[in-house]
This record gives C-alpha cells, structure tokens and sequence, in this order.
C-alpha cells in the first residue's frame, strides 16, 4: 500500500507515517480489520501485539492531533478512529477474529448451516443437554471443563483448515464453536 500524498509506503490504510496525514479508506478496504491495525491475517495472535497496534493507532488518530487541520482530516480522523475501535473489538475475541477471517474468504457463518451433517457432534450436544439438567455441581463442573476443552480444540482445527483455504470446512468448525458458547451461557 502507498500513501496518496507522498507516495510512501503505508503499513495501515487509515494513516501515512511519513507525511502524517490521515487516509481516506477505500471501500474495499473498509472490512479489513487486520489491515486497520497492521496486523498479520492468522488466528493464532499475540493479544498483548493486538493492544499495542491498538493503542499506536489512536494515538496517530486522536482528534487532538488534527485540531488545527481542515473539517475533511478531522472527519476521516474521526471515522478512521471509529475503524480502529471496532477491528480491535472484533480482533480480541477468538470467536468474532474467525468469523471475520471467514468474511475476509467470502464466507458468512450466519448464510449457511455447515454442521447439519455431523451427526456425531449433534449426537454428543444432545447428551450434554441431558446432562446439563443435573444438579450436581460436581458432574456440571467436569461438564463445563470438557466443553471448554472441546471448544479449544475447535479453534485449532478451524486455524488449521482456514490456513490449509478449506474454508467450508473451517466455517463448520467455527459454527460448533458458537454451538458451545451458547450451550456454556444456558449452564
């Protein structure tokens, strides 16, 4: 990516370094959040990276900065600081981070059911259910660690099919990772 003022290289498309001037984000870029943040497109992130990308990039786009510049920097200032916000809400979590890679891959979990077929999974969802209406603490305790650890392994196989472009595939997985997340809340 360039600049459009002087041509430099840019490593975010919301701000140039070199000339200090904020970007004007073209639509196609407008969905990108790792780009917002330059940040490598992998599940697999550091939070600690994410925060600091963060935390750099409103400080390059604070309203302060651009006091004294025209009504247009403010705005996109503005706009692009809103961008910032909400490509590291999304980033932060786990679940919103793959379901954004797969919109990245022209994929929304939301169109489509990929998990309809596994009938194993369902299988063992519905033995969970039967499960989860016990009173014991004990068996509710291990009931949870199990999903938890479940829902771990999900993530890594989506990481690996997303990485290997198995998209549908990934998208399956993250479609049970959402299963666990509500089964988890209803406990």
């Amino acid at each position: 990516m360039q600049c459009i003022h002087c041509n430099s290289a840019i490593l975010t498309p919301l701000f140039c370094d070199s000339c200090n001037k904020v970007l004007e984000v073209a639509p196609n870029m407008q969905n990108d959040y790792y780009a917002f943040l330059a940040m490598p497109k992998n599940f697999e992130i550091s939070i600690s990276h994410l925060e600091s990308q963060y935390l750099i990039m409103q400080m390059k786009l604070h309203p302060d900065r651009f006091a004294r510049k025209s009504e247009e920097e403010k705005r996109m200032a503005v706009e692009n600081s809103a961008f910032v916000n909400i490509a590291y809400a999304a980033l932060k979590n786990d679940f919103s981070r793959a379901e954004h890679m797969l919109l990245l891959a022209g994929i929304d979990i939301k169109d489509e059911n990929y998990m309809q077929d596994d009938m194993e999974f369902l299988d063992l969802a519905f033995q969970w259910r039967e499960l989860s209406m016990t009173q014991d603490q004990r068996a509710l305790s291990k009931l949870v660690l199990e999903v938890k650890d479940m829902r771990a392994k999900f993530f890594i196989e989506f990481s690996r099919l997303y990485n290997a472009k198995e998209f549908k595939d990934a998208a399956q997985f993250l479609q049970k990772v959402r299963f666990l997340d509500r089964f988890l809340t209803d406990l």
